[in-house]
């Protein structure tokens, strides 16, 4: 909505419809917020401060960032507990975003947001992707883990993290290998 919010092509009566759902979806997780360090209650935080970014003059905006960043206290520099490989992009992409959202660049200096760049690469198997466990499905979310490991690369200069995004974008990409 930041993106759009000031086109002229946008309607009065849009942009409240618009407001009105963002206002409602974002008081909603007041009523089931998810805490912990795992990715419903990251994909939460950051709805939340994007919402109250968003819509700075709303009256409910200081809530949400103020629950948004209660919520992101248990992740924010910390250990995850997804126990499936399928959550573990969706829990630190929400992160990233979220420390994108805020400007905070300190995010890439702890060491525990290091350590999940370096398992990802690690963990590759032969055939260019990380292998599922947990209650995954094998070659979920391979476009989150790319994501993420040029993102890695970007901030740290690390050429291992380039590659280990090249080798599973070129192992899933449509018409190769076992891509899904």
């Amino acid at each position: 909505y930041d993106l759009i919010k000031v086109s002229p092509s946008l309607t009065p009566a849009q942009r409240e419809q618009i407001e009105t759902s963002i206002a409602e979806s974002a008081n909603y997780v007041f009523m089931f917020p998810e805490w912990g360090p795992h990715n419903r209650a990251m994909l939460r935080a950051y709805a939340l401060l994007r919402a109250a970014r968003a819509m700075p003059q709303h009256p409910d905006a200081p809530r949400w960032e103020k629950l948004s960043r209660v919520l992101v206290t248990d992740s924010w520099g910390k250990w995850e507990e997804e126990d499936a490989q399928i959550y573990h992009p969706v829990w630190l992409i929400s992160l990233l975003r979220y420390a994108e959202a805020l400007g905070d660049s300190s995010f890439y200096r702890f060491p525990t947001v290091r350590y999940y760049f370096d398992y990802f690469t690690h963990l590759l198997d032969p055939s260019g992707m990380i292998p599922d466990f947990g209650d995954a499905r094998w070659h979920a979310n391979w476009s989150w883990y790319v994501a993420i490991l040029e993102r890695a690369a970007t901030e740290y200069n690390r050429a291992e993290y380039r590659w280990a995004a090249h080798r599973i974008f070129n192992a899933m990409k449509p018409g190769e290998g076992d891509a899904v």
